[in-house]
């Protein structure tokens, strides 16, 4: 029996306690990711990124302790090789703006259906390992 490829290791970084629930339940039933950790803020994300080493963090744009703009570093700081994907409420287009200027690989609105959620964490993955 062949095995398939190894699936999307992902951080989730949501201190929304039901859209936390709602992501890690679509994450977990893709079959090309694992889930492999959950934070709530941004000192937490941090930690967890430095011992998982995650390929893609979904991240909150805000975060209780921090906002994206100072986590992206931190992040890259700790895992060089990841890929992040913002996640935020805000309209798409102030999102898009958020993005660039963050200099994350893939973002999409909280509003999004779980494909489209989904597809960001494999479109981060693909732009950050060609």
């Amino acid at each position: 029996m062949e095995a398939g490829p190894t699936p999307i290791t992902v951080l989730l970084c949501e201190d929304s306690l039901g859209f936390r629930m709602l992501a890690s339940a679509w994450l977990e039933d893709a079959v090309d990711m694992e889930l492999v950790g959950v934070a709530e803020t941004g000192n937490e994300a941090v930690e967890l990124a430095a011992r998982l080493q995650p390929q893609v963090v979904l991240l909150d744009h805000l975060l209780p302790d921090a906002d994206s703009s100072t986590l992206v570093a931190r992040l890259r700081e700790v895992a060089p090789t990841v890929a992040i994907a913002l996640v935020s409420g805000m309209p798409n287009d102030l999102l898009a703006g958020e993005a660039g200027r963050s200099g994350v690989e893939a973002f999409c609105s909280k509003a999004s259906e779980p494909s489209g959620f989904l597809t960001v964490v494999r479109e981060a993955r693909a732009v950050a390992n060609p």
